[in-house]
């Protein structure tokens, strides 16, 4: 009630709060900026081994409060995305109280080896991760903002992501990525299939991806949006 103006994080999160504020209220959006994942220390050579190369990953935790992360939906397109392309897989990294359920779901979908659950990863394995990835798939309906993109952007992946959701901010469709509508399983495994099946794509996507990580969501980026609201605030 006392707040001289809210900041959000994104135009999505931004909209989403609005309902739950007296209509006086001054909304601020200043997006998030990272640094990279950095390799330091061990990587665990077990799980990179099993996850193999130029698979579509998804990270973040698996947790059952989190489900809306798009988990469930990668591993019902799954078996679509295999018959188009046999070898195609996908690398679940992270862990939490859904793990098990998810897991449950694969076999029952009888994904077999197609899908690699990580369980939890040390930020080198995961750095490692992206590395090898081909792209980074987080069909996620409500993400606040997603600094899994930007770390993905970072790395030089390709991403993909839903329309009218926070990532929409940060993925710009045909350019860096692919956005899909929300709630079509069709249009997210022909995603899946046009990033997996067309490598040259994949990285003159995730090439601008990086581009446009270096110009808008690295720390120093994130200061640059975010000391004009401090100087507001302090009447600077």
């Amino acid at each position: 009630e006392n707040a001289a103006f809210l900041v959000a994080d994104s135009a999505y999160t931004a909209e989403r709060a609005r309902q739950f504020l007296p209509s006086r209220h001054r909304m601020r959006i200043v997006l998030l900026g990272i640094e990279p994942v950095v390799l330091v220390g061990p990587v665990d050579r077990q799980i990179v081994t099993n996850a193999g190369e130029n698979y579509a990953l998804i990270v973040g935790r698996t947790a059952g409060a989190e489900g809306y992360k798009g988990h469930d939906e990668l591993l019902e397109v799954w078996s679509e995305v295999r018959r188009r392309l046999p070898g195609a897989r996908l690398v679940v990294a992270g862990s939490g109280s859904d793990l098990a359920r998810l897991r449950a779901k694969a076999a029952a979908h009888k994904l077999g080896n197609s899908v690699c659950f990580t369980g939890q990863i040390d930020p080198a394995t995961l750095g490692e991760l992206y590395r090898r990835a081909a792209v980074f798939a987080m069909p996620s309906l409500h993400e606040g903002f997603g600094l899994v993109f930007a770390e993905a952007m970072a790395a030089g992946k390709p991403c993909l992501a839903l329309q009218e959701t926070a990532p929409a901010e940060i993925v710009v469709d045909g350019e860096t990525g692919r956005l899909v509508p929300p709630n079509d399983s069709g249009a997210l495994a022909d995603a899946l299939v046009e990033l997996l099946g067309n490598p040259e794509r994949a990285r003159t996507m995730g090439e601008a991806g990086r581009r446009r990580y270096e110009r808008e969501f690295t720390a120093r980026a994130f200061e640059r949006r975010f000391q004009p609201v401090v100087d507001e605030l302090v009447g600077g």
